[in-house]
């Protein structure tokens, strides 16, 4: 249905009702904010129109094969020496830890973190 408004075609009433119903719209707002942030994590805020949309495409599509991949077992460490050398115990440790010192810097409710990203009401 995004797809359809985005192109300027009306929707039909069933798709209308859709829409409210599944809050399309939010979630649209939300996918926007998501993939201006990967883009912009990249580097490549820069980028618009198709070369973003194929971008974005190519990076969905990496990421399921990576989780694929996961999924029957291959994991690709970031920083293999350190990463693999950890029990899954002690990498959940450190990931805990990481979050609260994270949340002890930001303590950005999810209302507040979605205002930042410029998103108007989530409600």
């Amino acid at each position: 249905m995004l797809q359809a408004l985005r192109e300027g075609r009306a929707l039909t009433a069933k798709e209308k009702q859709i829409y409210s119903a599944g809050l399309v719209g939010v979630l649209g707002t939300l996918h926007d904010g998501l993939d201006a942030a990967v883009l912009a994590a990249f580097g490549w805020d820069d980028l618009s129109g198709a070369i973003k949309d194929e971008l974005l495409q190519r990076l969905v599509t990496l990421n399921q094969r990576r989780a694929a991949e996961e999924a029957a077992g291959k994991v690709r460490w970031l920083r293999p020496a350190f990463q693999n050398s950890l029990s899954k115990t002690e990498l959940s440790a450190q990931v805990q830890q990481a979050l609260e010192v994270d949340l002890a810097v930001n303590p950005a409710t999810p209302a507040a973190a979605a205002q930042h990203l410029g998103y108007r009401h989530l409600g």
